[in-house]
């Protein structure tokens, strides 16, 4: 079996700069005086394959069905991690940030799936795409989950670029292949997708 992606158009994209540029919803008006609605059409029609074009290349590292990038560093709470150490594992790694609505939202599910799977060996890690000036805020809000997170700009090698969107939740088989890549759709990430991903996972 082929590796699994699940792919969607994002609710939120990254700038270049680490900014945030959120999706506009809802029909723009037309001004008195305006352009033509021919003009209009086109301008939507490049809007919405920029969208595509974005959702469908993350432009990330982290590509499916390729060994999974280095990542050394220390978790928020100072102990270390390497993402290669890890080999025997599945891992689950996060990528999200504290002022991304969608990512906060999938963080519980995130927590229930790692307490049901830690028994048998599932690590779960967040890898904060916030920057290390935030890092208060980052501890503030990973204080009421028990998996650990790192933030990515703070790693001592990280090969985890930034994606365009998120949250992303990429899942790395006991081989240290990324088999899955679970994107942001208009619903949340839920038990089952993971629970799907981690038996695909598993098979490799």
């Amino acid at each position: 079996m082929g590796a699994t992606t699940i792919t969607a158009v994002p609710s939120l994209l990254l700038r270049s700069d680490g900014g945030v540029r959120r999706k506009r919803e809802g029909a723009a008006r037309r001004r008195p005086g305006g352009t033509r609605p021919a003009q209009n059409l086109a301008r939507l029609i490049s809007i919405a394959v920029a969208a595509i074009v974005a959702a469908a290349s993350p432009a990330t590292a982290q590509k499916v069905g390729a060994p999974a990038p280095p990542l050394v560093g220390q978790t928020i709470d100072g102990k270390p991690f390497d993402l290669a150490k890890l080999r025997g594992h599945v891992v689950v790694a996060n990528v999200w940030a504290t002022w991304c609505p969608p990512c906060r939202v999938e963080m519980p599910t995130l927590e229930a799936f790692y307490k049901a799977h830690k028994a048998q060996g599932v690590v779960l890690v967040g890898l904060s795409a916030d920057r290390p000036r935030d890092a208060a805020t980052v501890d503030r809000v990973m204080s009421a989950f028990s998996y650990p997170a790192i933030i990515l700009k703070d790693a001592k090698a990280d090969g985890f670029t930034a994606p365009n969107i998120l949250p992303v939740t990429y899942i790395i088989d006991a081989n240290g292949i990324v088999r899955s890549a679970l994107l942001y759709t208009d619903k949340p990430l839920s038990e089952a997708d993971l629970e799907a991903a981690l038996a695909s996972a598993e098979r490799k």
